[in-house]
């Protein structure tokens, strides 16, 4: 099956993920700012706003991925960070903040296949309906048991996505 490829829009946003021990990008991290450099340099969009705060290191994920986008060559004006979200639902919630600051209306979320589906429900659930850029994986036991945990994520995000929609 061909990869669908998304349409223009505003921003590519890339999520976050875990860190190596010493602050520098994990294979994920990779993975994903690779497909979002690619849809950058295509034209899909002017902007990419990464995704992730501090969780197993002291730098925030979306330092770590701003640095993989320079060494590709995308200038800082197209680079937005947003370093305070730690979950898939705070990428949303933060994300869209700074959509609305930026007068940004249609988005391509970067994330890995596994993660899509619940990533896409975390953005639905706040208003906006984003186009899906998959990072595909091939499967091992490490991705199978990411697989695992997105059916365990699925199943309590609703009820912490009505808990930020009160809040929102």
């Amino acid at each position: 099956m061909a990869r669908r490829t998304p349409t223009s829009c505003d921003v590519i946003i890339v999520l976050g993920a875990k860190q190596l021990p010493d602050g520098g990008p994990g294979p994920v991290n990779e993975r994903r700012m690779a497909e979002a450099i690619r849809l950058w340099q295509a034209g899909h969009a002017p902007n990419l706003l990464l995704s992730g705060g501090v969780t197993t290191t002291a730098t925030p994920e979306a330092e770590t991925m701003a640095a993989l986008a320079r060494a590709a060559g995308v200038p800082d004006t197209a680079l937005h960070l947003e370093t305070r979200s730690t979950r898939t639902l705070e990428n949303a919630v933060f994300s869209i903040k700074a959509m609305r600051a930026q007068g940004w209306r249609e988005a391509v979320i970067v994330t890995d296949d596994f993660h899509m589906r619940r990533a896409l429900y975390c953005f639905d659930a706040f208003g906006v309906r984003a186009q899906p850029a998959k990072v595909r994986n091939p499967m091992s036991g490490k991705i199978f048991m990411a697989w695992l945990r997105e059916i365990f994520g699925r199943t309590i995000y609703p009820r912490q996505v009505r808990a930020y929609q009160g809040r929102w």
